[in-house]
């Protein structure tokens, strides 16, 4: 029953809990506090801590979101790093502030993430610890992150430590309210296909997408998708890349002859894709490079709507 609840929480797209001005820095030392049981009972042989935390730098600023739930990834990032040195090291949180948000680094001093697993360590079920590990995790960090307008990603080196980054907007109003994505720009006409075969990610976007008012389709692989009613009139298509046998970049441009008005996009991880031409390959639209914010998948539909009205027969 955990496991489903923990599912249901990567999944809970446009279901905010209540969102209120959180300060930063108590949910930081909160989180550090949370976590001495761990870090902080086991000693060397000459008395040091086995583990040190050390926070510097977190400003006095407050962020949209739900404290809980900022507290639960904060805990989730601190466990992490220390689970990556068995033989004990130096986790570092500190964090700076530019354009209205505010980017939290946890750095430890472990083995590192290798580059091919960066891509894949935020996905639900996936885990580095074995046995030890269900593989969430990580996955409910960024689910959590994603809903509160914000970006988590890994850097390392795969050798000397990792860096795990969170960003998320800051505080502006005085009042601390935080508008709902259901009270935002709607997009309502926007008829949309989302293809991926992570069924987690599937329902998130898909979940969003309904919460904004579009009306979507789904499939599970790009074989499937090929078998969806195109005759409906699609404007705006969603593909993931890594995926069976038939991979997105393919699909999407085999359909571009049944979706001439579609607007085609690419969502993936990867870089150096086949054909590609400066940014975006041949045959597609756009690409949504993976993490990617919830901002920017509404920016995508707002393109597409906005493109939708443009190409629009006059009346």
């Amino acid at each position: 029953a955990n496991v489903i609840r923990r599912i249901q929480d990567y999944t809970r797209v446009g279901k905010h809990s209540a969102f209120e001005a959180v300060w930063l820095r108590d949910a930081v030392l909160d989180s550090v506090e949370f976590t001495r049981g761990r870090w902080g009972a086991e000693r060397e042989s000459s008395g040091r801590l086995k583990w040190n935390v050390h926070v510097s730098g977190i400003p006095g600023s407050q962020v949209l979101g739900n404290a809980s739930e900022l507290r639960e990834v904060f805990t989730n990032l601190i466990l992490n790093s220390i689970d990556a040195m068995p033989s004990g090291g130096d986790l570092s949180i500190k964090s700076s502030v530019s354009m209205g948000r505010v980017r939290l680094e946890f750095r430890d001093r472990g083995g590192g993430v290798s580059p091919e697993l960066t891509e894949k360590i935020f996905d639900p079920f996936f885990s580095t610890k074995g046995e030890q590990g269900n593989g969430l995790g990580l996955s409910i960090a960024y689910g959590i992150v994603s809903r509160h307008g914000g970006s988590i990603w890994v850097e390392s080196d795969g050798c000397s430590g990792s860096s795990f980054f969170v960003e998320l907007p800051v505080v502006e109003d005085a009042s601390g309210r935080v508008p709902d994505i259901r009270s935002g720009p709607r997009r309502v006409g926007i008829r949309a296909l989302v293809v991926d075969d992570d069924a987690l990610v599937l329902d998130g976007i898909a979940g969003y997408l309904s919460a904004i008012g579009c009306e979507v389709v789904c499939a599970d692989s790009g074989e499937s998708a090929l078998d969806v009613d195109f005759s409906v009139g699609y404007h705006l298509v969603l593909s993931d890349h890594r995926m069976g046998e038939l991979e997105g970049l393919a699909f999407l441009r085999e359909l571009g002859g049944r979706c001439d008005r579609a607007m085609l996009v690419l969502m993936t991880g990867s870089v150096g894709l086949p054909g590609e031409r400066g940014h975006v390959p041949d045959g597609i639209d756009a690409i949504m490079r993976k993490p990617f914010e919830l901002a920017e998948l509404d920016a995508i539909v707002a393109l597409c709507q906005a493109r939708q009205r443009d190409t629009e027969p006059p009346r």
